[in-house]
């Protein structure tokens, strides 16, 4: 019994003690929870607010969506309604259809009116005439893809111009050429061009299949190459030995080596067999056929076009006997065609040919241009453009007998009206018309309204 009663003696007071104290903190524990509790009721009751704040914002967002839904119904009604109105019309889907379709096709267009007074024509072959000539061009594109495109160009012209009346080696108008019947003048309307063209290679391959002018591609000028904005004149439009077909079935192909430097091109159509390319029962027998290496650099800063050509005319006629017997063969020919920007106001041009002159279907063998162009000279006129042009052209000795070089001059003033409307006077000579230095030189004066749409 001794051992309890020293474990009390020695450390019963001191757990005495301890339950005392646990004792006397309890009250202070109970006061930290209520506190805690009341802290907790606050924050539960402001989150209650603030959800009443939601469910505001909530109710508020649902009638908006609802009235959405409202109006799409009423708007789905409504072309639910259009489309049943235009359902007489045909079917919807092929009223889109054709909608894209147009959307892909352009239309341009030109009109030329021309006239044209003779001053020095001899009396022995009819005296002094005036001409007047007019032309309708229509272009119709449709662009199925951005690389390939459908072209059809119509044209009707009215009126002969000087040429029937006075023939000339180098054209007195361009885009002269209704047809005469029994003295009757027609109006002559046709599809000039029709072709698909394609590009490939990021544009430096383009190719053109159809009924072409060949014109448009090879022998270019900026100076002098459009019949309804230059020089009239049909040698000033091209070289007059270039030697190509009429519009007709044909290909071309271009590639550009170096962009903005150097190019080839080759064209190849129908024979002018008979004077009509239109004829093509002996397409590959009479194929015409040219190629062009143009080089366009900018020299100082200005732009410059040196083009140089050659042509094989597959339906060529040559003398085989002194009985006068002939032959088809492939005749030659070559050409260059130069423009080059000198300043802002001046602008030189040349062109030269030759083509063999054995071949019985040409009354020439050579011909050369060359002259300027002039802007910016008219104060207060910017777009106004001055024109002065010479050439001359060579008769086979077969032809004419003594042989003469028809002389040509010709000078223009286009002075714009409204943007694509301008009013060109202008004034042509010729001297040894057709070779013939009997036939005596003479002037013509013309004027020439052009409007582009």
């Amino acid at each position: 019994m001794r051992k309890p009663i020293r474990w009390f003696k020695r450390g019963g007071w001191a757990a005495a003690a301890l339950c005392a104290l646990l004792v006397s903190g309890a009250p202070a524990a109970q006061a930290q929870t209520v506190q805690s509790l009341q802290e907790r009721i606050q924050m539960l009751e402001q989150q209650l607010k603030n959800l009443d704040e939601v469910k505001k914002q909530l109710d508020a967002l649902k009638g908006q969506l609802e009235s959405i839904q409202k109006e799409q119904q009423a708007q789905k009604a409504k072309v639910e309604k259009q489309e049943k109105s235009l359902e007489p019309l045909g079917d919807l889907k092929d009223l889109k259809k054709a909608i894209e379709v147009a959307s892909k096709l352009e239309f341009s267009g030109r009109t030329t009116g021309t006239i044209q007074m003779t001053e020095g024509i001899d009396e022995n072959v009819g005296g002094d005439e005036n001409f007047a000539v007019g032309a309708l061009d229509l272009f119709f594109t449709y662009r199925p893809t951005s690389n390939v495109k459908a072209v059809v160009g119509i044209t009707a012209i009215g009126g002969d111009g000087p040429d029937t009346r006075f023939p000339t080696f180098s054209g007195l108008n361009a885009h002269s050429g209704s047809t005469s019947h029994a003295g009757t003048t027609l109006d002559d309307v046709t599809a000039l061009e029709a072709y698909i063209e394609a590009t490939f290679f990021q544009n430096r391959l383009t190719l053109t299949a159809g009924k072409i002018d060949l014109t448009n591609y090879f022998d270019t000028n900026t100076y002098a190459n459009n019949k309804k904005d230059d020089f009239i004149s049909v040698s000033f439009t091209n070289t007059h030995v270039l030697s190509n077909p009429s519009n007709g079935p044909g290909v071309r192909a271009r590639y550009v080596l170096l962009p903005d430097l150097l190019y080839v091109e080759a064209g190849a159509m129908n024979g002018d067999r008979n004077g009509n390319s239109r004829t093509t029962d002996k397409f590959f027998e009479d194929m015409y056929g040219i190629v062009e290496i143009g080089v366009t650099p900018k020299i100082f800063g200005r732009q410059g076009n040196y083009r140089l050509w050659g042509f094989a005319d597959g339906a060529a006629r040559e003398t085989v006997d002194v009985s006068g017997n002939n032959r088809r063969y492939t005749a030659m020919g070559a050409g260059i065609s130069f423009d080059q920007e000198i300043t802002d106001w001046l602008g030189v041009f040349l062109r030269a040919g030759y083509r063999d002159s054995g071949n019985l279907n040409y009354a020439t063998q050579a011909a050369w241009t060359a002259g300027v162009q002039l802007m910016k000279l008219v104060p207060g006129r910017p777009s106004d453009v001055i024109g002065i042009g010479y050439g001359e052209i060579r008769p086979t000795t077969r032809t004419v007998n003594p042989q003469k070089d028809e002389r040509r001059w010709e000078a223009y003033y286009r002075w714009y009206l409204l943007d694509n409307l301008h009013f060109s006077p202008f004034i042509q000579f010729v001297d040894n018309r057709s070779g013939l230095q009997t036939d005596s030189d003479f002037w013509l004066f013309g004027a020439r309204l052009h409007l582009s749409f």
